[in-house]
């Protein structure tokens, strides 16, 4: 049911935590030794030993570049620095090996370039705490990726923090209720959660749980097989959309692991939200309620300097995807679902308001969103490009008609609005003549 590499990501995922327990209860000095060893232990449980090789080299290349790139008024260089490093692995690596996409490392890959650019962006110059920051045991498989400033802070000022609290209480008078939610007040609050610190742990415990249960029983399914042996569209339609959820089950599963780890650093990383994005009204709602730290990245470092240039957010929008495809793979596939998210979200929503059962319905909105991003998901999913334009080919390609139809309601709906089309085709006045 569960293959080799599956079984390695666990084993992986439940050392991360145990590891965030030891820098929860050990003071920052020792922290470096506590990382190097368990990131290599859960490098090796992941990935395997050929891999420590290609991580190792990784991060020496990455910070001897910080200490020698004397401008850093670009951070965005450590990216491509590291697009350069996992396109080089990619190449090579997999035809080596031939991994999956999947179990490789071209995602750790992807998560360096986001720490490299912010250690770039507010480094201090303390080479100890930029290791702590790129081999932290917590997010190293999974992220999400936060501001290295607040990071390595809140690292720093643990003890602090917890002692300002408890003393602040002792005298205060306050009840069990408030000095709880102080507590919970206290962790940084990169995301949104329960007050309690407790109640918040709890709350992810139930997520990681639910998303385990769900992926071991969509798992049982073998839904790759029955998508390719499916007789007409509609059942292959069924499995396009559970494979999907299964895929982002994975991540929720995964997500939630890193976010009790955070817990135990005093952080609050709630990186998705799960109605949001399971019951989205359209695209754009999509992209900022999943892996919420990673769009962050992307609004502060692309979106937001392309907008100062173009003075355009679609264009900006579409840029945006697309680094973000350039810094996921090369893969035509890849390319495919980063430019067709990338293209639709601008005017997506407005689209789809012009029809006034649409409009007046969330139920429809909804469902069309869905039905339009499991076919653009294929093609991230699929191992090969050949394979996404099979299930295409057996879904009659009805994204790309759906596609069409959106940019022509889009058109029709700017063309409405414009001037000329008001002077030709609304109704004039009548005018009375007077008698």
């Amino acid at each position: 049911m569960i293959n080799n590499y599956e079984v390695g990501f666990l084993l992986a995922m439940y050392t991360a935590i145990i590891a965030s327990y030891l820098l929860h209860i050990t003071n920052y000095k020792k922290h470096i030794l506590v990382n190097f060893i368990f990131t290599t232990l859960v490098s090796f449980f992941a990935f395997g030993v050929r891999h420590l090789l290609i991580l190792f080299l990784t991060t020496f290349l990455n910070l001897i570049l910080l200490v020698f790139l004397r401008n850093r008024k670009f951070p965005q260089i450590f990216v491509i620095f590291n697009i350069f490093l996992s396109y080089v692995y990619q190449i090579f690596y997999r035809k080596l090996y031939n991994i999956g996409q999947m179990y490789d490392m071209s995602g750790m890959f992807f998560l360096y370039m986001l720490k490299m650019c912010y250690i770039a962006d507010s480094w201090n110059g303390n080479l100890v705490d930029a290791f702590n920051y790129l081999f932290n045991v917590s997010n190293f498989l999974f992220g999400p990726i936060i501001n290295f400033s607040e990071f390595i802070f809140n690292f720093k000022n643990k003890e602090l923090l917890n002692d300002k609290v408890e003393n602040k209480t002792e005298t205060s008078g306050k009840n069990e209720k408030e000095i709880k939610k102080e507590k919970g007040e206290n962790m940084v609050k990169y995301f949104n959660g329960p007050e309690d610190k407790k109640l918040y742990s709890i709350c992810v415990l139930k997520q990681h749980l639910c998303f385990f249960s769900f992926f071991i029983l969509t798992k049982s399914f073998d839904l790759d097989r029955k998508m390719f042996e499916a007789k007409n569209a509609l059942v292959t339609l069924s499995f396009v959309v559970l494979k999907c959820l299964q895929y982002r089950s994975i991540l929720y599963f995964c997500w939630t692991s890193s976010a009790f780890c955070f817990i135990l650093l005093n952080f609050r990383v709630n990186n998705f939200n799960v109605l949001r994005v399971e019951l989205p009204n359209n695209i754009q709602e999509i992209s900022k309620n999943w892996n919420i730290a990673t769009h962050r990245f992307f609004k502060i470092y692309f979106f937001n300097p392309l907008i100062n240039k173009t003075k355009n957010k679609k264009i900006s929008a579409l840029l945006t995807y697309l680094f973000s495809a350039l810094m996921h793979s090369f893969d035509i596939k890849t390319l495919c679902f980063f430019v067709g998210m990338g293209f639709s979200s601008p005017f997506f929503d407005k689209a789809l308001t012009i029809l006034p059962f649409i409009k007046e319905s969330i139920v429809s909105r909804q469902m069309i969103t869905i039905l339009f991003t499991s076919f653009l998901g294929m093609a991230k999913l699929s191992n090969t490009f050949g394979e996404t334009l099979k299930i295409w080919r057996k879904l009659c390609f009805y994204g790309i008609w759906m596609y069409l139809a959106i940019v022509f309601l889009f058109l029709f709906k700017t063309l409405k609005e414009t001037a000329t089309f008001k002077i030709l085709f609304q109704a004039k006045p009548t005018v009375k003549n007077e008698q």
